[in-house]
């Protein structure tokens, strides 16, 4: 009986739009080795974007090591050249190199601004320097047995003590928050943005405030409150308890001139400090290229008409506890 072969089962439009995908994720794969960098990598300045793009079709899909070209070719040709012309043997690009290739282009009355053209002629110099790099032979070393290769899908996730430090270095990048409390007498919820004092190793957090605000009356009915932070690319959230204080050393020790807008300087006697004891949190990190091949698996996913694979990686987003004996009490 007659098995059907592959092409039965799969049009030539599905066969060119899977080599197309898969090009197009080799690419993405050249440029994530170079970032990293891999000694046999090549610089392709394949972005997300491209490998979405050249996998569906919308953008031209180069030949294989070849990099992608958006455009500033003569200033991607003007690195490349110029790292043969003012060495024998390519180096890699620093700020005395930008120095004199600034001077050099401006010498040479290009047609458009330097700052421009900068990130191109920097891609074109680091091209050369990776193909020279790539033809020296590796150093000798002892033949070592190969290591089982660990699926990509099946990251080890990071310890609870990696992932609360995870939180508090993502609470460190944020100046300001938004404080959630209840309302007095009710379970309604109130939030306000407020400029973030101080951030402790340990999640607490610190904020300056009047007594006479409405906040602190809500807090002495129901100290429990919400923290949430929220960027481009990251984001966090706390909960805890939260308590007024009025020490005067930690209040002098906190002190920013910008609160001059808010207070009669640091003895006034309204001003207070508001502290949240942190019970638990959460962050969602999408910036680094754990996110991006995140992504990428996914978009391949798609492309070939499969559902993604189900669960998520804690790296990039995770529940932390915070508990201490002291948000116990």
């Amino acid at each position: 009986m007659a098995t059907a072969s592959n092409k039965t089962r799969w049009s030539d439009h599905q066969l060119t739009m899977w080599e197309r995908a898969k090009e197009a994720l080799l690419r993405d794969w050249e440029q994530t080795k170079f970032d990293l960098g891999g000694r046999d990598a090549l610089p392709l300045s394949q972005s997300l974007t491209d490998t979405l793009r050249q996998a569906q079709g919308t953008q031209v899909l180069p030949p294989r090591n070849v990099p992608n070209r958006h455009g500033r070719i003569d200033a991607v040709r003007f690195g490349y050249l110029s790292a043969s012309a003012l060495f024998p043997d390519p180096v890699p690009w620093s700020l005395d190199i930008q120095g004199e290739l600034e001077r050099r282009w401006l010498r040479e009355g290009a047609d458009f601004d330097w700052e421009l053209a900068l990130p191109h002629v920097r891609y074109g110099w680091e091209y050369a320097w990776a193909v020279s790099h790539r033809a020296a032979p590796p150093p000798p070393s002892p033949p070592s047995p190969p290591s089982p290769p660990s699926p990509p899908s099946q990251s080890a996730s990071p310890s609870p003590e990696k992932k609360r430090k995870h939180l508090i270095d993502v609470l460190h990048e944020f100046k300001t928050a938004m404080f959630v409390t209840h309302h007095s007498g009710s379970y309604t919820l109130h939030g306000r943005p407020m400029n973030i004092a101080e951030v402790k190793d340990d999640g607490e957090i610190t904020f300056s405030t009047s007594l006479q605000a409405e906040m602190v009356d809500e807090l002495i009915h129901n100290p429990e409150a919400l923290v949430v932070f929220q960027g481009k690319l990251k984001y966090a959230s706390i909960s805890g308890k939260a308590i007024v204080s009025k020490d005067r050393f930690e209040i002098d020790r906190l002190w920013d001139d910008s609160w001059n807008a808010f207070f009669k300087g640091k003895q006034d006697p309204t001003l207070c400090l508001v502290k949240v004891r942190p019970r638990d949190g959460d962050y969602w990190d999408m910036a680094g290229i754990t996110t991006v091949r995140f992504w990428l698996e996914a978009a391949s996913s798609f492309l070939m008409g499969e559902k993604p694979a189900a669960g998520h990686d804690d790296r990039i987003s995770a529940h932390v506890s915070l508990m201490s004996e002291e948000t116990l009490q």
